[in-house]
């Protein structure tokens, strides 16, 4: 012979606004920000030119992204040349 536990008895209704009503807080997607840093020749620029969607910001000393451009080597992706510090995080 088995036997039937009892249910709990109904929660009571709560007071105010019905679920309905509330809406549900949206959440913004942030794309994450990466800073690569390495020594010359460890494919930083290489590794970042193949992530999609990607943005460099390069100083206006660094040709490197170009030179590898130039050649072929890396995929043409959206890039900002900046002159200062203040450019570099501002961008």
């Amino acid at each position: 012979m088995t036997t039937k536990k009892a249910s709990p008895p109904p929660l009571p209704a709560k007071k105010g606004k019905p679920a309905t009503a509330f809406r549900k807080a949206q959440k913004r997607f942030v794309p994450p920000k990466i800073v690569v840093v390495g020594v010359e020749g460890w494919g930083k620029t290489s590794l970042a030119a193949n992530i999609d969607g990607v943005a460099l910001i390069m100083p206006s000393t660094e040709t490197g992204y170009l030179t590898l451009l130039g050649a072929g080597r890396v995929p043409a992706v959206d890039q900002i040349v900046t002159k200062s510090w203040r450019e570099t995080l501002a961008a």
